[in-house]
């Protein structure tokens, strides 16, 4: 492979010689051509399979999507992985790796010291994967999965493998149906790991213990920037044990929590405010850039101490409050905030109605408006020095501006490019 990339460089080079038109022409084509052989393929075929074994460097990424590797493609994806240096993305997400016990691909995976990006999604990869497929499968293919279940879990080889891995900078792992055994692994694994930077392990219904392990884990982690822990029961116990390491933890920019039930106290078995406290004192405190905390039943009593704390926190930029039950006054107090905060650019409050009135939305449009255009306002941080600092702005003695330069300076201090606004989503 590495030969006919030569003669294809010594050719480019010749025709650039000849007329640079013709070699312009060939350079472009072969760029096109390198970036559509990375991406979605609908199966592992022979000429992938090769340009894997011959570590063609133009193939940097495969997506395969839902149920696109069979049985043989995976033993045959896990052969060519053993020597390949050059792939840096693999995406198979939904393809049943889990299920049918394939060790050797997983092994592959993580003896291959060259991918960066990982994404095992939706594969059944944990204990409890395995249970729910014995109804969706043939009697015959699932007692076949019985016998591969006796040996350990895949989401077990996953842990093993990321304690000592050092390439992986993405692991998406969501949708596997884990048992808290094997979270608090992956979370343990994150004790030596020095290299992740972004972890998805939503959609686990793993539970309290899986929050804490993570917590403890974030007190020795000092590379992990994004954890998503969406649809999940963390509840109150996890979220606050969680708040309380990000007190010291500067590293994580990005936690999701969306539909965790944070504002449920498990043990007690009832609503607690505790856990967004415990959040409003971490986000005083902490680097935080973006939190999703959609879709956990929050009310406006909930909500205020988050409310407050953004009055002192200069980093978040992006609240996710989609889904809850936060009403006019709830909303009328984030506008009140956003007069002085100046970091926040994004904030979400779709879908915020009432419990016993679903139907309802509790905010007006006029108050939405409103903070919308104070979010704007923050999305335009130029304009926004500008306004500060023009009245510092001293024209020393004798020099004139033109009236055209001095207008477009006092419209850009004063005023907000309409047509921007109508097209800001």
């Amino acid at each position: 492979m590495q030969t006919r990339v030569i003669i294809l460089l010594a050719l480019i080079i010749l025709l650039f010689l000849i007329s640079p038109l013709l070699g312009s022409a060939l350079a472009i084509l072969v760029c096109i051509a390198a970036a559509t052989n990375s991406g979605s393929v609908n199966a592992l075929d022979d000429d992938i399979r090769r340009r894997l074994g011959w570590n063609d460097p133009t193939l940097t990424k495969l997506t395969f999507d839902e149920n696109k590797l069979q049985d043989n493609d995976k033993l045959k994806l896990a052969d060519a992985l053993l020597h390949n240096t050059s792939l840096k993305t693999l995406e198979i997400p939904n393809n049943k790796v889990g299920i049918t016990g394939n060790v050797d691909l997983l092994e592959a995976l993580f003896n291959n010291t060259s991918l960066t990006s990982l994404d095992l999604g939706m594969n059944n990869l944990g204990t409890r994967g395995n249970r729910l497929y014995k109804y969706h499968d043939a009697p015959g293919f699932f007692d076949e999965v019985e016998v591969t279940r006796k040996i350990p879990s895949m989401a077990m080889h996953i842990a093993d493998a990321l304690a000592t891995n050092n390439s992986w900078k993405s692991l998406k792992i969501d949708g596997n149906a884990l048992i808290d055994t094997e979270a608090e692994a992956v979370a343990l694994a994150l004790h030596t790991n020095t290299t992740l930077e972004e972890l998805y392990i939503g959609d686990n219904n793993i539970g309290i213990a899986s929050g804490i392990a993570f917590a403890k884990a974030l007190e020795k982690n000092t590379t992990l920037k994004t954890l998503d822990l969406r649809k999940n029961d963390i509840c109150a116990e996890g979220t606050i044990a969680i708040a309380n390491t990000l007190l010291h933890n500067t590293t994580l920019t990005e936690l999701n929590l969306y539909q965790s039930a944070i504002g449920y106290d498990y043990g007690n078995k009832r609503p607690t405010d505790a856990a967004f406290h415990a959040l409003a004192f971490a986000l005083e405190n902490n680097k935080l850039t973006s939190l999703n905390l959609g879709y956990n039943l929050i009310n406006t009593h909930q909500i205020m101490p988050i409310v407050a704390a953004l009055l002192q926190n200069t980093s978040l930029t992006e609240l996710e409050l989609a889904h809850n039950e936060i009403d006019e006054e709830g909303a009328k107090a984030f506008e009140s905030v956003l007069q002085t905060n100046s970091t926040l650019t994004s904030l979400s409050l779709f879908a915020n109605y009432a419990y016993e009135l679903y139907d309802e939305l509790q905010i007006t449009k006029k108050t939405l408006e409103s903070i919308r255009q104070l979010l704007f306002r923050n999305r335009r941080p130029i304009r926004n020095d500008i306004e500060r600092t023009l009245t510092k702005v001293e024209i020393p003695q004798g020099l004139t501006l033109p009236w055209e330069i001095r207008n477009k300076i006092a419209n850009m201090a004063t005023e907000v490019d309409k047509s921007d606004f109508m097209n800001w989503a």
